[in-house]
């Protein structure tokens, strides 16, 4: 009966052992695959922290002063060569935003606030037209990125810079002034869709 039960102790730990050996290989692979996908960012020696204002109270004033001087201790920091904020990061998810596009009518997209450092802090490619800069503000005329994606699907065979669509609820119009490479958003298994920077 002794060697009954060694025999059985010995049978489920050698199965334990090979569903954790094979857990680790996928582990494994899963991590090889994603430093050698390519996301349409560089993630190469990058730090996120994410930072909740209105969780403390702040006031939209108070938010923008403590962000600003965020940026500026940050990069100020030994070995760091660029800051930049963002509303939702790439892989983090994001929150879909209704447009209104003249040539197609209402859908949603995906998007994300910006600051004018953002594209090339992450390395993501303008391919047309410009990045934000420090004039483009909330009291400016209302202005977006879209994804290389984007374009083609709305505007496609068509220089979409300069070209105006609505956005929100109550919606606004925005103005094309630069088109971004695609990037990975959600997940790295998914196909790259629309989406819109707004700053």
């Amino acid at each position: 009966q002794k060697s009954v039960r060694r025999n059985a102790l010995v049978t489920v730990q050698v199965a334990v052992c090979t569903l954790v050996m094979v857990g680790m290989a996928l582990c494994q692979r899963n991590l090889y695959n994603m430093r050698n996908d390519d996301f349409g960012f560089s993630a190469h020696n990058l730090v996120a922290l994410n930072v909740y204002t209105e969780a403390e109270g702040y006031k939209q004033a108070q938010a923008a002063e403590f962000y600003d001087k965020l940026r500026r201790t940050t990069a100020a920091l030994p070995g760091v060569q660029a800051v930049t904020l963002a509303w939702d990061l790439p892989l983090s998810g994001s929150q879909d935003l209704p447009i209104q596009v003249p040539e197609t009518g209402e859908a949603t997209s995906p998007h994300t606030a910006v600051d004018d450092a953002y594209f090339a802090t992450l390395g993501i490619p303008i391919v047309a037209g410009r990045a934000f800069d420090r004039n483009d503000r909330e009291t400016a005329p209302g202005v977006a990125i879209v994804n290389r994606r984007m374009a083609e699907i709305y505007w496609k065979g068509k220089n979409p810079l300069g070209r105006v669509f609505m956005v929100g609820k109550p919606s606004r119009p925005v103005t094309i002034v630069g088109v971004a490479a695609n990037t990975k958003n959600d997940t790295g298994e998914e196909k790259p869709g629309a989406f819109v920077y707004l700053p």
